[in-house]
């Protein structure tokens, strides 16, 4: 809907309400920044749409500059905004899933504009989705030290988060059990309603023989609502090993019969 002119402040709300999810919080953010820039300079009937945004992102310069243009400028005649057509072409395809065609327009126009912080931030979700996350923190952080601010920081944290976790799976694959707890308790603070480095770090005190540190952080899991049949079979799983035979089984009848 936001890419859509017709419909695109239908589409800026919807990402709106989408942004305050915890589990895809961060790209329907990235998203509704992005649609509004898409709007520019906005008239009287679409400002309430940019005064929404800067109520969660109040230092995000960009949008508010758009903003405060959008409220000096004459109602008619004004010359519209318009965003870098390469910039646009880059971001555009990213939102699309163009990678290579975001990659190409992203990049050449970074070597113009080497501290743009949409081109930084935008090929740094580019890296993210590349699953390159220690370029794409790299990025995402000179985005928001460039002018980015609010802007991409949620992307930052989503990617330091995933980041953190893949090196706890690299280190737990390698027997370094010590390092990965660290990690896996930094991702738990850094995205403490994301159930996934719960459950991390629940099946790596289980494996250790920690039942009752598991018992806690899958319980936790289900009152986070994510990955339910995950965190209830490692839940029965530690209730048996702790001679918790009933509770376990009761546990397991919550478990979908396929499962």
């Amino acid at each position: 809907l936001a890419r859509n002119r017709g419909a695109r402040e239908e589409g800026i709300r919807a990402l709106a309400k989408l942004a305050e999810r915890e589990d895809i919080g961060g790209d329907a953010d990235e998203s509704w920044r992005l649609a509004l820039t898409w709007i520019g300079p906005p008239n009287k009937a679409q400002q309430p749409l940019f005064e929404q945004f800067l109520k969660t992102h109040p230092d995000d310069e960009e949008i508010r500059a758009l903003l405060v243009k959008g409220r000096t400028q004459p109602a008619s005649g004004a010359a519209a905004w318009r965003r870098d057509p390469q910039l646009d072409r880059g971001l555009k395809a990213l939102e699309k899933g163009e990678l290579q065609v975001a990659e190409r327009e992203l990049s050449a126009y970074l070597e113009k504009h080497p501290k743009d912080p949409d081109a930084l931030g935008g090929l740094g979700i580019l890296r993210q989705r590349q699953e390159r996350f220690e370029d794409a923190e790299l990025l995402l952080t000179r985005a928001v030290k460039g002018g980015g601010g609010r802007a991409w920081q949620s992307a930052l944290d989503d990617v330091r988060y995933w980041s953190l976790l893949q090196r706890a799976r690299d280190n737990i694959a390698n027997a370094r059990n010590a390092d990965a707890r660290q990690q896996l308790e930094q991702a738990r603070r850094l995205k403490p309603k994301d159930a996934e480095a719960v459950l991390s770090l629940a099946e790596l005190q289980a494996q250790q023989g920690e039942l009752a540190a598991a018992e806690a952080g899958y319980r936790q899991a289900l009152q986070l609502g994510q990955q339910q049949a995950r965190a209830l079979r490692g839940l029965v799983q530690v209730l048996g090993g702790q001679g918790k035979v009933d509770e376990a089984l009761r546990e397991l009848d919550k478990l979908p019969k396929a499962e």
